[in-house]
Parts: C-alpha cells; sequence; structure tokens
C-alpha cells in the first residue's frame, strides 16, 4: 500500500521566541538519537525520508511537514516557532536542504 507521512516535523530549538510557549518543549519528549538542533532536525527529516526510499515498491510516495512556517510575526505569536523551518528571524533553516538533494 501507498505511505504518506504527514504532519511530521522536529524542534531545530528549545527556546522559546514569543510569549505563547512552544508545543514542543521539554527534551524529555523529543527522541535521544535527534538533539534540538537545526542538524538534529535535518538528522531527524533524512531518517524519515530514508525509511521511505525503503518502502517496497517504491511505495514510499511523500512527506508532508506540518506547519513548516508557523513562525512567530510582529502581530502573532507561534507555539510551534521552534518546530518550524525558519529560525526566529524568519531565514530558512539548513535542515530544508534533506529535500534537495534527488533520491
Amino acid at each position: 500500500k501507498p505511505l504518506l507521512v504527514v504532519e511530521t516535523a522536529y524542534p531545530w530549538s528549545l527556546e522559546n521566541n514569543d510569549n505563547m510557549g512552544n508545543l514542543v518543549g521539554p527534551q524529555t519528549e523529543l527522541l535521544p538519537e535527534f538533539e534540538p538542533s537545526v542538524d538534529g532536525q535535518r538528522r531527524f527529516l533524512q531518517a524519515e525520508l530514508d525509511l521511505l526510499k525503503r518502502v517496497p515498491d517504491g511505495q514510499g510516495k511523500g512527506l508532508f511537514y506540518w506547519a513548516a512556517d508557523d513562525i512567530t510575526s510582529p502581530r502573532f505569536g507561534s507555539v510551534f516557532e521552534n518546530a518550524a523551518t525558519f529560525d526566529f528571524e524568519g531565514q530558512v533553516l539548513e535542515s530544508l536542504r534533506v529535500f534537495l538533494t534527488p533520491p
């Protein structure tokens, strides 16, 4: 059967940039092999993509990142800012490079 990974995400930081708090916060909520860093986020995404490549008969169809752009803005806070794919200043994170490599 076709397999999609949906609503996936991983924090690149445990810091908070607004007064909303973060949906993902304590280190205890994280997988020990993936630290809350840009590199940890990259390695988490790469592990998911590698898993999809191993689905038999090419049935690993894709990955949808949850709220990739959900960062704090001047008017609105975000509970997901530390798991988005942009830093607190809105700059794209290096972890997104995993999507640039050919299958």
